[in-house]
């Protein structure tokens, strides 16, 4: 194969201008590996067991085939011209790689997830001057079409940016830990569990993958942590964007996009949450606690506990405490 054939800029997920994509090296034919990666973790889950699992309640919304962590996987190569059944969830924790899918190439590094979707043809490796490091399953379910429509990912866009490493690899380690206590039932509802676990970290700790959108992101966050260090004050909307540095509607527009509410309405939830959390905690009166979540009048704040959490607070409170 020729220097230009082996040399490929890859695509990374809505980049800008200003972001080079990294080219990669692929490995010669007669160099390809698929496993067998010095340090590797791999597990296979006979397919009794898989089947146990798909019946079995909870897991079979969600269940894992195999999974597995490559340290260091240089030479990497997969060829799959038919796919394989499952999803496949691949986390790169270090280093290079990249994947073809549908015709388009994608680069994965550090901190991207790449998700391949059930029966799409796919070719994947590792760069092989830096290659990659990565954590990876094989999932299955009834319910996995759902999860993979939350994740918000396709063919078309198939990476997600979660740069909290260390976060995602001690979730991944926490699954793999269920896969080395034999294939018990509770051990099997632990790592259709936990692998529920790393998709909503994926969801929840996505970030954009260019530097001024992220800027936006913490903008929004940083808001969001002085909602929770202010619930007992009265906040309108500009002055929260004011907290963020941002005018009234891209401030909005910002909130939605990140948390798929308007900032209004987050507020109070955040604010209907810590009623709950005091409700269920202390005998204070619901004026008191009123107050503490920056409602003057205890009507309006009922109405409005009873809006988000479907009770009065003196309901709620003694359905919590019997």
């Amino acid at each position: 194969m020729n220097q230009s054939r082996m040399e490929k800029s890859l695509v990374p997920l809505a980049a800008p201008p200003a972001r080079a994509a990294p080219t990669v090296r692929r490995p010669e034919p007669g160099q390809r590996v698929r496993d067998g990666f010095q340090g590797q973790r791999l597990t296979v889950l006979p397919p009794p067991v898989v089947a146990r699992g798909a019946a079995l309640p909870v897991v079979s919304d969600l269940y894992v085939t195999d999974i597995g962590h490559f340290p260091h996987a240089p030479q990497h190569f997969v060829d799959r011209p038919a796919g394989v059944p499952q999803a496949i969830l691949i986390y790169a924790t270090d280093g290079v790689g990249w994947c073809e899918l549908q015709g388009r190439e994608w680069a994965v590094t550090e901190g991207w997830a790449l998700v391949v979707p059930p029966g799409a043809p796919h070719v994947y490796g590792a760069d092989t001057e830096r290659p990659w490091a990565i954590w990876w399953a094989h999932l299955g379910g009834l319910r996995l079409a759902d999860y993979l429509q939350l994740l918000g990912t396709s063919p078309q866009q198939p990476l997600l940016y979660v740069p909290d490493v260390p976060r995602v690899i001690a979730a991944f380690e926490d699954a793999y830990s269920y896969v080395t206590h034999g294939y018990t039932e509770a051990t099997l509802v632990g790592l259709s569990t936990s692998l529920v676990r790393i998709l909503g970290l994926l969801k929840s700790h996505q970030r954009a993958p260019d530097v001024r959108a992220r800027g936006g992101e913490e903008k929004v966050l940083r808001s969001i942590r002085y909602m929770r260090e202010h619930l007992d004050e009265v906040h309108r909307l500009p002055h929260l964007a004011r907290t963020a540095g941002l005018s009234v509607a891209h401030y909005s527009a910002l909130f939605r996009k990140l948390t798929d509410m308007s900032p209004v309405r987050f507020l109070r939830h955040l604010k209907m949450q810590r009623a709950c959390e005091l409700l269920d905690t202390t005998d204070r009166p619901v004026t008191a606690l009123a107050k503490e979540v920056g409602y003057r009048d205890a009507l309006h704040f009922s109405r409005v506990f009873r809006q988000i959490v479907g009770r009065p607070p003196t309901v709620y409170r003694r359905s919590v405490k019997g």
